[in-house]
């Protein structure tokens, strides 16, 4: 369905600026191998970003100034694997980690 959506609205305009935002780098990754490698589909003024990139984006065009960058969204979601992995996290989210997408579902 948001392939089909973002298909639709730039074939209507394909120079309208579209921002797709979502919770972790692996989900970003994913939609953008989705839309250019399984679709065969390239687009301008395409953004898929996650919430942190975005509200970087946002403070950095707000400010002026570039936010000089602690982690990368694939380095947080290691970490949560890691602590998910050592039980860090309580025993409410055990074994979360080795599940599919377990380490997206942290971040």
């Amino acid at each position: 369905a948001l392939a089909d959506d973002v298909i639709a609205v730039k074939t209507a305009d394909p120079f309208a600026p579209v921002i797709i935002v979502v919770p972790s780098d692996a989900l970003r990754r994913r939609i953008v191998r989705l839309l250019a490698g399984e679709r065969g589909r390239t687009f301008l003024n395409l953004s898929v970003l996650t919430f942190h990139q975005l509200s970087r984006r946002l403070v950095e065009e707000a400010t002026g100034r570039p936010i000089p960058a602690l982690a990368d969204d694939q380095a947080f979601e290691e970490l949560m694997r890691l602590l998910l992995d050592r039980g860090s996290a309580g025993q409410a989210f055990a074994g979360v980690a080795a599940t599919r997408g377990g380490g997206a579902l942290a971040g």
